[in-house]
C-alpha cells in the first residue's frame, strides 16, 4: 500500500531533449508490525500525447521484522474431576500484531495422561490483527478410579510464526473417594488340625 509499505511519486518528467528520468520506490519501515513479503506492480502510460504505450515492472518489499514472542498463560493453575473448577482457559498472546496467522503448538509432559485425565487441543490459532486466542483444558473425571493427583506442563511455541517459548504447569486434583475395605475370611472357625486353615480376603468398593 502507497505511504504506508512504500512511498512513489505519481509521475516521472522526463525533460525535453532527454529520453530517460528516474524516481525513488522507498520502502517504509513499519515495525513492529510483523507481515509477509509484498509486491508493487508498477504500471506507467502517457496521457499527455508526447508518448504511446505502456509499460509494467514489479518489485517486491521484503519485510525484515522479527516475527514476535509467543507467551503461554492458564486462567487457574489447579483444577480438579467435579466441582465447580473442572476446567481453565489456556490463552497464547504475542507481544505485537502480526498481518499473519500464527499457529501456536502446544505439548503436553506430566503425570496426567491426556484423552484419560484431561483434554486440551494441539495448536492455538491467531488470527491476523489479534494478539491472542484461548482453548480450554478440561479435567476427565475417572469416577470410580482414586489416584493421587496430577500434572500436566503445556509448552507454546512456533514452526514460523512466532519465536519463542512458554510453558504453564495446571494440577489436576482427584475428587473421587477414597474406597471402603471390607475383610472376610473362607472358614468362620477352623480347628488345630494341622493344615486346616481359612482365607482372609481384603475388599475395597473401588479400584
Amino acid at each position: 500500500t502507497n505511504a504506508l509499505d512504500y512511498t512513489l511519486p505519481d509521475t516521472i518528467v522526463i525533460g525535453a531533449g532527454l529520453f530517460q528520468a528516474s524516481v525513488d520506490l522507498i520502502a517504509v519501515n513499519d515495525a513492529p508490525l510483523d507481515e509477509n513479503d509484498e509486491q508493487v506492480i508498477i504500471a506507467a502510460n502517457c496521457n499527455d500525447g508526447n508518448c504511446s504505450g505502456s509499460s509494467a515492472t514489479t518489485t517486491t518489499i521484503l519485510d525484515t521484522t522479527a516475527a514476535p514472542t509467543v507467551t503461554l498463560a492458564v486462567g487457574n493453575t489447579s483444577i480438579s474431576e467435579t466441582g465447580t473448577t473442572t476446567k481453565t482457559a489456556v490463552t497464547a498472546s504475542i507481544n505485537t500484531v502480526s498481518q499473519k496467522t500464527v499457529t501456536v503448538n502446544l505439548a503436553k509432559i506430566g503425570t496426567a495422561t491426556e484423552g484419560a485425565d484431561y483434554t486440551l487441543v494441539g495448536t492455538i490459532t491467531i488470527s491476523a490483527g489479534a494478539t491472542s486466542t484461548s482453548v480450554t483444558l478440561t479435567a476427565v473425571n475417572d469416577f470410580p478410579l482414586d489416584e493421587v493427583d496430577e500434572q500436566v506442563t503445556i509448552t507454546a511455541s512456533c514452526t514460523d510464526t512466532c519465536i519463542g517459548t512458554s510453558a504453564q504447569t495446571v494440577a489436576i486434583v482427584d475428587t473421587t473417594v477414597a474406597p471402603t475395605v471390607t475383610l472376610d475370611v473362607s472358614l468362620g472357625s477352623i480347628s488345630e488340625t494341622v493344615g486346616t486353615t481359612t482365607t482372609v480376603t481384603a475388599t475395597l468398593t473401588a479400584t
